[in-house]
Parts: C-alpha cells; sequence; structure tokens
C-alpha cells in the first residue's frame, strides 16, 4: 500500500502538468484558428 502511495504521489504533479499543457495547448490552437 506504501509504494502505491508513493507512485501515486509522485505521478500527481506529472498528470496535473499534462492537464495544464493539454488545456493551454487547445486554447492556443483555438485562438490561433480564430486569427487565420
Amino acid at each position: 500500500a506504501l509504494k502505491m502511495a508513493a507512485s501515486t504521489v509522485s505521478l500527481l504533479p506529472i498528470m496535473v502538468l499534462f492537464f495544464i499543457a493539454q488545456r493551454y495547448f487547445i486554447e492556443g490552437i483555438t485562438q490561433g484558428a480564430l486569427k487565420e
């Protein structure tokens, strides 16, 4: 159980970063499409 918790805690910031990057990426694409 401890190993599972440790791996979850270490993966959490990576997941958060991924979601934030994905959101900014989609926003950038939509803004770029609107400009052209």
